[in-house]
């Protein structure tokens, strides 16, 4: 009796605790209740319970270097508990640094479609690129989801290592990288509203347009002028700073505006062009005026064409230097008519006495006349010809004198002759 009951007593605790079975390598649990590690009162299916200092009551391993962990740190004030993925290259026993490029982690759905378990939308965690060592290691992290009428996933956003994020961009170089359009009810910059949809906006629209009422705008720099409504700064290298539109664009200045080259801010030294007074417009360089265009479209070139009263076209204070000077359409008539059997030459006789007494031939302006009105080209070229024409005329009357004289005189000698033969 003794030996039943020893036996009983030996075979109850397995027979009534042996919910564990097995199959071949598998072990599974037929209990219809819950199952607790760590603890005799599960509430849940399983439920593992870990000693409240810092531990993992559930650590998966596999044979190679990935480990996941569930993590209790109630009792560090530095930790807290979560959900952890370990990634090592080698062997759990035997681990080696990981390097750029590595997957450490992901999490993915795995819908049931079509007879099976398919990847959908997930995160993975990857090594970065840079320096990996115990003080430095660069990692980053992508966004997928599968799209319609498609199986794979693809990246939709990414956030990098230098902290950057890309939208359906993989190298993201702001902290907001956007390829493809942006639809927000509202855009605030430095706290401010930057659209027009409410508050006080300094950027309004009106319509298609958009408009600034407050400060200064600056393009390609950080820095602005106080007295610069508008400033574009190109790079320091290359074509510079360009303000240009498709079919040709306008730069407009208020009155008053100025428009300065050689980035030379400065009306003392610099080159610009500028309006001097109404509808005129000033050309400088180092700060003095060159030439000016006046409202009436004369030009003058280092005149400012307050002494121009004969209101010349171009008005020039100084040399000028060309290979050639055409002169067209001139309202002078061309003194062929010199030539004209009608026309009548002056007496040389007359020519002298006007000489002697003017100082200069007749028609031509004095020297007087020269400095206070100047001379215009064309007519000055046909007076010229005109009196070598007279000149010409001048010296064919002289040659048939000389001629006559020489016939006079050779009949003389004849005479001359043929008294001293008698």
């Amino acid at each position: 009796m003794k030996k039943l009951v020893i036996i009983l007593l030996l075979v109850l605790p397995l027979t009534t605790h042996a919910q564990w079975l097995t199959s071949g390598s598998n072990i599974y649990n037929s209990n219809t209740g819950n199952v607790g590690v760590g603890t005799s009162s599960p509430t849940s299916k399983i439920e593992i319970l870990g000693d409240g200092v810092n531990s993992f009551p559930l650590l998966i391993k596999n044979n190679a270097s990935s480990v996941i962990g569930v993590y209790s740190a109630s009792g560090n004030a530095t930790w807290h508990s979560g959900f952890f993925s370990y990634k090592a290259r080698g062997t759990v026993a035997a681990p080696s640094d990981v390097i750029s490029g590595d997957r450490i982690s992901g999490y993915y759905s795995l819908p049931y479609i079509g007879g099976a378990y398919r990847a959908s939308a997930g995160m993975e965690f990857y090594v970065g690129t840079g320096t990996i060592n115990a003080t430095s290691f660069p990692t980053y992290i992508l966004f997928g989801t599968t799209p319609n009428f498609g199986t794979t996933r693809l990246e939709r956003m990414r956030i990098t290592e230098s902290g950057f994020v890309g939208i359906n961009k993989t190298n993201p170089v702001y902290q907001l990288d956007v390829n493809g359009i942006v639809n927000a009810t509202g855009l605030y910059v430095n706290g401010v509203p930057f659209s027009g949809g409410g508050g006080s906006s300094q950027w309004t629209t009106a319509g298609s347009n958009i408009y600034f009422n407050t400060g200064n705008v600056a393009i390609g720099t950080t820095t602005i002028s106080s007295t610069t409504k508008f400033e574009v700064v190109g790079p320091a290298t290359g074509s510079g700073a360009t303000i240009s539109a498709s079919g040709g664009g306008d730069v407009l200045l208020n009155s008053g505006g100025s428009l300065f080259f050689d980035g030379n801010y400065n009306y003392g030294a610099g080159n610009y062009i500028r309006p001097v007074t109404a509808n005129t417009q000033a050309f400088f360089t180092s700060g003095s005026e060159r030439m000016r265009i006046a409202s009436n479209g004369n030009i003058g070139i280092g005149t400012t064409l307050s002494s121009n009263p004969n209101g010349y076209k171009l008005a020039v204070n100084g040399v000028i230097g060309a290979k050639e000077v055409k002169v067209e359409n001139t309202s002078t008539t061309w003194p062929d008519y010199v030539f004209d059997n009608e026309y009548k030459l002056s007496p040389l006789s007359e020519v002298e006495y006007f000489i002697k007494e003017n100082k200069h031939l007749p028609e031509v302006p004095s020297a007087n006349e020269i400095k206070k009105n100047g001379q215009a080209l064309g007519e000055m070229n046909a007076l010229l010809l005109k009196k070598v024409e007279e000149l010409t005329l001048y010296l064919i009357d002289i040659k048939k004198e000389v001629n006559e004289l020489k016939t006079e005189n050779k009949s003389l000698r004849k005479e001359m002759e043929s008294i001293k033969e008698n």
